[in-house]
């Protein structure tokens, strides 16, 4: 019997509520026998309660009832009274809702469907028969069936008898295998391998996001339904390495032993998500490593000595290209060969291997490769800040990076955030260190090597905030050493509020000029793009992809990661693809959580030089919400054009001479120069050099013949750029 406790308060002119009685099951007699029972519950009133039922019993919920009506008066410490009557039925033997259960389909190898029957709750008397007879018993004594050839969408039938000889049934429809309401799995960052080695790779995440009480086993299975991997307790997120190629299954299991849910078909595990490793030729190896920080220029990479990371590599011939993951590690699977793996970073001195341009021969071999770097690069910290779309009524979002972009270690940083007057404070994370009106500031000890800090800012746009209206928000980093530039320390949100609007969206904007529809020739040499997106489903999204394929008209080895919304890892495909994977994002949907249902990720890039005038740098992005098709958003372009009324050059009062130069060319400039750059026509750095100097003399005799561009920059923070010939 369950009982509804009421709260007594002891007020003046308070009286206890109604008394109510009810049933809440009612067992009937299987076969005529005095096995039925009603379990009743009471509500109201003032306890103790006492019971009076008509066959003269005073229990609360009387047992072994014969058929018939059944009346109770229940009488409270007040005298007050309730009262209700109910009727147990000759019936044949049979169960609660939940006396057959667990009716799931194809276990592994096979079309069966197997029930549990929990024999508490049925009305006969024990011990029962079964037919068709029971395959086994689990641990509490319950029996489960097999049904051969029963697929999903079947019921199944199966006949009791109890001890007494009465007979009945329960029935029970097959479904397929499912637990509940867990997740359903995805499948990212599959990198092939060669015919015959194991260098293949797949990222499996959704796996287990606690709607279980317990983490399931896990295995991966090839095309024979041989185990190849696996392990217990796995996680949401789980990267597999050394696959060959061919057809896998990466399988849950959630009962391994079969303990507590029949449906785990004693241990044959069913819940499993297929992909396949690609097969990359026969003639094929690996090249794998490291790039990282040598502080003490020993070529071997210490405790404290950081990876450098989401730098570009170019692998020739080709070009192909891998990238650095946030610790410095990369891999590529090459056909056999001879190559070069080449850094694209300037700023890195590379000290192991000796050449820049380092060889390799791959011959169905694993090749490794550690790239040990030194750097002059004097302190330098960089602020990236993006934003969501800005509408009234809404909560909009802020996302900032400050980043150490050298190998020196900073003093103490404070971060400045500067919220438009307009906005309203919400919430950050991590938390500011102090916060007054819309200014946060952000106190940190220091940043190491390479370091980067970000956050995230969340606002309220009013309701009244007309249309059209300019918002400007600042972030602003210091630190209290010397910098090598001042001018890269602060980062500026320009936002407009809007109505209705795209939510997955690619904007482009050039980083001198600042347009989102041209770049200038004569002035832009960066193109930032944004993608950003928003789950308009009804339901949380458990992983996000976004991909984007970059055509030739972009300089793939100068690409540069910007701020995140959320952790992601970060591939480029063998066609030119970024692949950007948000596993474990739980990115709620906007019906339940608009502000939290955005993000956005940022990188920039330049475009191959030499730009034409006319040219259109166009460009699209795919978001895949879990299984769902991706959206693609609608095209960013970009016309490249020179500047009205401003001449090729933009010297800025910088001096070269002479021009054409052969191997010697010299650089003035009214004030000092702090930096020089020689950008090729490909878009690379041939040259990248630190200074403190009003001139400068770059050697550039070993330059190939043609067209380079020299940018400088000055210590009033301005930044120069003007072309030269080399002969």
């Amino acid at each position: 019997m369950r009982h509804i406790c009421t709260l007594v308060l002891l007020l003046s002119g308070w009286t206890a509520s109604a008394m109510q009685v009810e049933a809440s099951t009612i067992r009937n007699s299987a076969c005529g026998a005095a096995n039925g029972a009603i379990d009743i519950y009471v509500s109201g009133g003032t306890q103790p309660y006492q019971f009076a039922w008509s066959n003269g019993s005073t229990a609360e919920d009387p047992t072994g009832l014969l058929p018939g009506t059944y009346s109770v008066t229940v009488t409270d410490a007040n005298s007050e009274q309730a009262t209700g009557n109910w009727t147990v039925l000759n019936a044949p033997v049979e169960g609660s809702a939940y006396s057959a259960q667990d009716g799931h389909a194809s276990c592994t190898g096979s079309m069966s469907g197997e029930v549990q029957v929990i024999e508490y709750g049925m009305n006969g008397t024990p011990p029962y028969t079964y037919s068709p007879p029971a395959d086994g018993y689990d641990p509490q004594g319950d029996p489960y069936f097999v049904f051969f050839g029963t697929p999903p969408g079947s019921t199944v039938e199966i006949m009791v008898t109890d001890a007494n000889g009465c007979t009945g049934t329960v029935t029970q429809p097959i479904v397929a295998p499912q637990i509940y309401g867990g997740p359903n799995m995805l499948v990212s960052n599959i990198q092939g391998s060669c015919t015959n080695g194991s260098g293949g790779k797949a990222t499996i995440s959704n796996i287990n996001d606690g709607s279980f009480w317990q983490a399931p086993r896990w295995t991966v299975i090839d095309a024979n339904q041989n185990s190849v991997n696996g392990g217990d307790q796995v996680g949401n997120t789980i990267t597999l390495t050394n696959l060959a190629p061919g057809d896998y299954e990466f399988v849950r299991d959630w009962d391994p032993f079969g303990q507590y849910m029949a449906w785990s078909c004693e241990g044959v595990p069913f819940d499993r998500i297929a992909f396949t490793i690609p097969d990359l030729g026969p003639d094929c190896g690996a090249l794998s490593g490291r790039a990282y920080i040598d502080n003490d220029e020993d070529c071997a990479q210490d405790v404290a000595e950081v990876g450098v990371p989401y730098q570009i590599l170019q692998v020739l011939p080709g070009p192909l290209y891998t990238v650095t993951d946030d610790n410095g590690n990369y891999a590529i699977d090459l056909a056999d060969g001879s190559y070069t793996i080449q850094q694209s970073d300037p700023s890195l001195i590379q000290l192991c291997p000796a050449a820049a341009l380092v060889p390799f021969t791959i011959s169905a071999n694993q090749s490794v490769i550690d790239m040990a770097n030194r750097s002059t690069v004097p302190l330098d910290l960089a602020t990236d800040l993006s934003s969501s779309f800005m509408r009234p009524g809404f909560t909009g979002s802020f996302h900032g990076r400050v980043r150490n972009l050298s190998p020196q270690v900073s003093g103490p940083v404070t971060i400045t955030f500067t919220i438009d007057d307009a906005l309203t404070y919400l919430s950050a994370t991590p938390s500011p260190t102090s916060v007054t009106g819309n200014t946060l500031t952000w106190q940190l000890s220091l940043l190491t090597a390479l370091q980067s800090q970000q956050f995230s800012v969340f606002v309220q746009v009013p309701v009244a905030t007309p249309l059209g209206t300019d918002l400007s928000s600042t972030l602003v980093a210091q630190n209290t050493l010397a910098e090598a530039s001042l001018t890269n320390n602060s980062a500026v949100s320009n936002d407009v509020v809007t109505g209705s609007y795209d939510p997955n969206e690619k904007t482009a904007r050039t980083d001198a000029s600042g347009s989102s529809d041209q770049f200038l020739i004569n002035e832009d040499e960066w193109i930032d793009y944004t993608i950003r997106f928003q789950n308009t489903g009804t339901d949380t999204a458990f992983t996000v992809v976004l991909t984007d394929t970059l055509s030739t008209l972009f300089n793939l080895s100068t690409f540069q990661q910007g701020v995140a919304s959320h952790p992601f890892a970060l591939a480029i495909k063998p066609d030119r693809t970024l692949e950007w994977t948000f596993a474990d994002i739980l990115l709620p949907d906007s019906g339940t959580n608009e502000g939290a249902s955005h993000g956005l990720v940022k990188f920039r890039i330049r475009p191959m030089l030499p730009v034409l005038p006319g040219t259109e740098i166009e460009n699209i992005a795919n978001i895949f919400f879990d299984f769902n098709p991706p959206v693609i958003t609608e095209p960013s372009v970009l016309v490249a054009e020179f500047s009205t009324g401003v001449s090729d050059d933009h010297g800025g009062g910088i001096t070269l001479s002479p021009v054409p130069v052969n191997d010697r060319l010299r650089v003035t400039a009214p004030v000092g120069i702090t930096s020089v750059r020689v950008i090729a026509a490909d878009g690379r750095v041939v040259i990248a050099q630190q200074m403190n100097s009003t001139s400068v003399d770059l050697k550039v005799d070993r330059l190939r013949a043609g067209v380079y561009i020299l940018t400088a920059t000055l210590d009033n923070g301005q930044e120069a750029r003007q072309r030269f010939i080399k002969q």
